[in-house]
């Protein structure tokens, strides 16, 4: 099934107060400059409603993809979204701009068209997007006069007229560059059957879910605070802190991670893109 809207330009003030569900981070299949200068176009810079921070794809940005995850099934009435870098005028003009995005809601494809102007756009979706996880495939946009990478600067999800994040992030949003590496979802399991599924959230919280692939066992949910505990992550399960070993490739990349505590025990790797 495909839906398209228009979006137009709307410039509103918007409350932050609590929200039932938040944003646990947002990844891209690829940040300019990733490996020389990691963290500075990364896709958590749209989670943190700052103009002066952005995501820019590695190439024209066709083809690009964000996946944005959320603690629990949220159910999303709108976002308001800043295409292109608008850090300034000039780099708004410079780096290329979205104009066409799909939204990808399961098996839902919502198609997105966006104007090449400065400042939100906002995006009501009527029915409601209910999920846990988004992903944003770039399929258009509007070319810059320089370099040949498309940006976005924002993107704030709203549950009714709760933002899912935005500025309260800010803070997060630095600290996460720094552990960019473990802000994914994590699975375990047989290669056959993942049935453990671990995600690290930006603002210090995991959601941890278990759906055994025998009927006779319990589904168990759960979210938890987590920290770094010198270069390894640890999680917090009831009043009790446990340190998540960690492999590393050649590179010093994050391939692999144990856990070794209760029903969440097991040898994690990177979800794969659906």
């Amino acid at each position: 099934m495909k839906r398209v809207w228009l979006l137009q330009i709307l410039w509103i003030a918007v409350p932050l107060t609590a929200s039932a569900e938040e944003v646990l981070y947002a990844r891209s299949n690829g940040d300019y400059q990733g490996r020389g200068r990691p963290g500075q176009y990364s896709a958590l810079n749209i989670l943190d409603d700052d103009p002066s921070t952005v995501w820019c794809s590695t190439g024209t940005g066709k083809g690009a993809e964000i996946e944005v995850v959320f603690t629990g099934q949220a159910h999303i009435e709108k976002m308001i979204m800043a295409t292109g870098n608008q850090k300034s005028e000039k780099t708004y003009q410079s780096f290329n701009r979205v104009r066409r995005m799909t939204v990808f809601e399961g098996n839902m494809v919502h198609t997105v068209e966006l104007e090449d102007k400065q400042g939100s756009q906002a995006l009501s979706f009527d029915p409601t997007l209910a999920t846990d996880r988004l992903v944003l495939k770039l399929k258009a946009g509007y070319r810059g006069s320089g370099p040949r990478h498309t940006c976005i600067s924002d993107i704030v999800f709203y549950e009714g007229s709760r933002p899912l994040n935005g500025k309260r992030l800010k803070a997060h949003v630095k600290k996460g560059k720094r552990v960019i590496d473990f802000l994914d979802t994590w699975v375990s399991g047989p290669d056959y059957a993942r049935d453990r599924e671990l995600v690290f959230g930006v603002s210090g919280t995991y959601r941890f879910l278990y759906i055994p692939n025998d009927p006779q066992e319990t589904d168990l949910q759960k979210t938890g605070s987590w920290r770094m505990q010198g270069k390894n992550p640890s999680i917090k399960i009831g009043n009790e802190w446990f340190l998540v070993k960690v492999k590393r490739d050649d590179a010093g990349r994050v391939v692999k991670l144990k856990v070794e505590a209760d029903q969440m025990a097991g040898v994690y790797v990177r979800r794969r893109q659906e």
